[in-house]
């Protein structure tokens, strides 16, 4: 028979492991936004199932260039929403929109189908909101 310390060093590994097996939520473990000088572009958003992870990435218009962007994620079900929020970080900045690209990383408790949602959120009177949904497979 295992000793409790046996199994309580087991489970600790398994967790600093990264195991599945000791997860029970999904985690949006990166997100990382990028301004693009390059010229104008779409709103848009592409995603995919990799083993027990979910990435994304997306790109987005904001009012002005001095932006930033954070990441949130809710789940409900086989439904998982990411927030993408656009913060102004310069009240005074110059007229014209900026453009960002980002990409992020879910890690996800158990394997299934889902349907990813991708929102983007921009500040009252600015940008209308905008969303995305891509169904995604996780081993």
């Amino acid at each position: 028979m295992l000793s409790f310390k046996k199994i309580t060093v087991g489970l600790a590994a398994l967790t600093f492991a990264g195991c599945g097996l000791t997860e029970t939520r999904n985690n949006l473990a990166t997100f990382d936004f990028i301004e693009v000088t390059t010229g104008a572009l779409e709103a848009a958003v592409d995603a995919s199932g990799q083993g027990r992870q979910v990435i994304f990435l997306g790109q987005t218009p904001t009012p002005t260039r001095c932006y930033s962007l954070t990441g949130s994620l809710a789940s409900s079900g086989s439904t998982i929403t990411v927030t993408v929020t656009a913060r102004s970080t310069n009240a005074s900045c110059a007229a014209g929109n900026g453009y960002f690209r980002y990409t992020g990383n879910i890690e996800m408790a158990r394997g299934g189908t889902y349907t990813l949602v991708i929102r983007h959120v921009f500040p009252s009177g600015t940008l209308p909101m905008t969303t995305f949904s891509e169904e995604v497979v996780v081993q």
